[in-house]
């Protein structure tokens, strides 16, 4: 009874953590194309048989980004992507996936993995990219930005 406690308060710490990072936990079942997502109590969520047909057809993982996680399910590599999302309110939604490749004991192959909600890291790395670039008191382009727009469009063959 004493070790259903202890893993009970484990779990309540680790729920604590997956929740404040915006983390969520999935396992991929290689053979059988299925994509089960836990919720941060360890419960099962979602199950979505046919994954591989679901990122064509359902899913809302942006275009050009389904190739390269489908690549990832297929091979059962080992891998970190980021990819973008059609969010609710249709803003973009950008997340990271790390997937680990395991055997279980049933000797089947399967990724686990974890998926973190990275949007809000992209847009503040967007406003510090355009502070960056233009100066605070007029709200022009500073001149190390303007040198290399200039030398951008010098080089290119529409030049003038």
């Amino acid at each position: 009874m004493e070790t259903l406690q202890v893993n009970r308060k484990k779990i309540e710490k680790l729920s604590t953590v997956l929740n404040n990072s915006r983390i969520k936990i999935f396992e991929y079942l290689v053979d059988e194309d299925t994509l089960v997502v836990y919720n941060n109590k360890f419960h099962i969520e979602k199950t979505i048989a046919g994954y591989m047909d679901y990122i064509d057809n359902k899913s809302k993982i942006y275009p050009e980004d389904r190739e390269k996680i489908k690549q990832i399910y297929k091979e059962a590599k080992e891998a970190t992507v980021e990819i973008r999302e059609f969010g609710e309110d249709g803003d973009i939604k950008h997340s990271v996936l790390e997937f680990t490749k395991i055997v279980n004991e049933d000797g089947k192959l399967t990724l686990i993995g974890s998926t973190r909600d990275i949007t809000e890291q992209r847009k503040q790395e967007k406003k510090l990219k355009e502070r960056a670039r233009k100066d605070s008191l007029t709200g022009l382009y500073n001149q190390v930005y303007g040198k290399k727009m200039y030398q951008q469009i010098s080089e290119s063959e529409e030049a003038f």
